[in-house]
């Protein structure tokens, strides 16, 4: 098995175990709380594979979001493209950031997937908007700086490149 082919399972086992915690049943309590860890893990690999990963596996893996919480076709690969487009667009400038201030990207990200998803639903008319969905873009940002650790070990450790 070659490197790349080595990588590629890599990024799809992190894409699967982001995908198994979003879905991953909670508390109703907890449930508001639950970092958004696809919008994470996608942003982790367009900063560390801006070449090999991008808009098409965000949206992918939006897709598959889609199917797993039953919503209209669309509406987390829609979501997540536009926030991979942004990440990609700033690579460069984002591996320079310190955690504290890759975190506030994360949490603006996340914020842009979330109000993306609100949108198509309230074109729909399905739409429950609150504020409590800034307590999970804050969740997503205070882990990011953990996933982004344990996300290079495993970069590290399996060679990704």
């Amino acid at each position: 098995m070659d490197d790349r082919t080595h990588s590629f399972w890599v990024v799809i086992l992190t894409l699967f175990v982001a995908l198994a915690l979003s879905v991953h049943p909670l508390p109703l309590w907890a449930r508001w709380f639950r970092p958004d860890w696809a919008v994470i893990v996608v942003c982790f690999w367009v900063l560390f594979l801006p070449n090999r990963v991008g808009v098409g596996v965000a949206w992918l893996t939006g897709l598959a979001l889609d199917i797993l919480h039953g919503v209209y076709p669309g509406q987390h690969a829609f979501a997540l493209a536009v926030v991979a487009y942004f990440v990609q667009v700033s690579h460069q400038r984002l591996r320079m950031f310190g955690y504290r201030k890759q975190a506030v990207f994360i949490f603006s990200m996340v914020v842009i997937h979330l109000l993306l998803g609100q949108w198509v639903q309230n074109l729909v008319g399905v739409a429950d908007i609150s504020l409590l969905l800034l307590a999970q873009a804050l969740m997503s940002a205070l882990i990011w700086p953990l996933a982004h650790v344990v996300m290079t070990y495993l970069c590290y450790r399996f060679i990704v490149s």
